[in-house]
């Protein structure tokens, strides 16, 4: 997982297997098959010239489908350890509250607040829900939509629905490939939940959308996006976190960029495999062995025409012959 080594705030990927399908036998105590950490290459730690935060960026293998959870882990002292100076470090350490947000191929998936009272520090986001909390859509990672762009309408033609038009929104596509954790320092108060304000219906995320075949990114073969919407499994607690006043812009990121095996193994990130490489030369054999049998036919078939009837009865000898000793071999055992 990449670590800040300045904070010790880490963050990783997990991999959620779905759970086995629920049957009358199975009992409250059955378990979710265990998660899997996506595995890591290329760590690199930049500051972004954008927001000035500390970056910490890594590559991991995607999925094609397959729900993920954010799992970051950062003590309250985080933001007071990054920007204290060295002369004065220990007056100025300090806890801090803090908001996550969570940003999908370039769409917002929501905020995860997080205060300085609670005593544990792993932070486990595996879905956005709605304001009211009556509703939440997981994480997942799905098929890239790909589509030939003479088919589809453009934004600009007023089309109401928009998954069924092309996406051009520039920034979504440049983000296609990547997860993006931003921590943000804040201020926030407890206090009771206010009845939630009724909403536009929630913007579809990349997976839901239709990309040009034509485009650069087509070759990223899948999205980092959302499932359908599902409803939650209880009423929302009567209080909750509320953001007082929070920094315009984050001081720490952590950034994923995820691509499929086959382009880390074109880039050489991860050694190619060699049962796949096997069995691509046995591909590529097999129909080298094709085409030189489609080449050997014609010259067979006149080979075969101008034979001799003396020829075609030694051939049909031989044949006889063979199937004899095949069937009545160990015979003298």
């Amino acid at each position: 997982m990449p670590i800040n080594a300045a904070t010790g705030t880490s963050c990783t990927i997990n991999l959620l297997p779905l759970p086995p399908p629920t049957t009358s036998s199975s009992s409250s105590t059955d378990q979710i098959p265990a998660k899997i950490p996506c595995e890591e290459y290329k760590h690199e730690t930049t500051t972004n010239p954008t927001t000035g935060a500390i970056q910490e960026t890594v590559t991991i293998e995607s999925q094609q489908a397959c729900p993920f959870e954010i799992l970051i882990d950062i003590k309250p002292t985080a933001y007071s350890t990054l920007t204290a100076n060295s002369s004065s470090r220990s007056s100025k350490i300090k806890p801090q509250d803090y908001v996550i947000h969570r940003i999908l191929d370039g769409i917002s998936a929501g905020y995860q607040k997080l205060s300085k009272t609670k005593s544990h520090r792993l932070v486990h986001m595996t879905k956005t829900s709605s304001r009211d909390k009556l509703s939440f859509r997981s994480f997942q990672f799905a098929p890239i939509t790909l589509v030939d762009p003479d088919d589809y309408e453009t934004p600009n033609q007023g089309s109401r629905n928009p998954t069924d038009t092309i996406c051009e929104d520039e920034e979504v596509i440049k983000s296609l490939g990547t997860i993006q954790v931003d921590v943000i320092r804040a201020d926030l108060v407890h206090r009771l939940r206010k009845p939630a304000k009724n909403r536009a219906a929630p913007a579809p995320s990349t997976n839901q959308m239709k990309f040009s075949e034509r485009s650069k990114k087509a070759r990223l073969l899948n999205t980092a996006g959302l499932s359908d919407t599902f409803p939650s499994n209880g009423p929302p607690r009567p209080m909750k976190w509320h953001i007082k006043k929070q920094d315009p812009k984050p001081f720490l990121q952590f950034v994923f960029k995820y691509k499929p095996r086959a382009i880390l193994e074109d880039e050489g990130t991860i050694a190619r495999d060699p049962s796949h490489a096997d069995q691509i030369n046995q591909n590529i054999e097999d129909d080298d062995q094709d085409a030189h049998e489609s080449d050997r036919k014609p010259s067979l078939k006149r080979i075969k025409s101008e034979a001799t009837i003396a020829n075609d009865h030694q051939i049909r000898q031989k044949k006889k012959q063979k199937i004899i000793d095949l069937t009545g071999a160990d015979d003298s055992d």
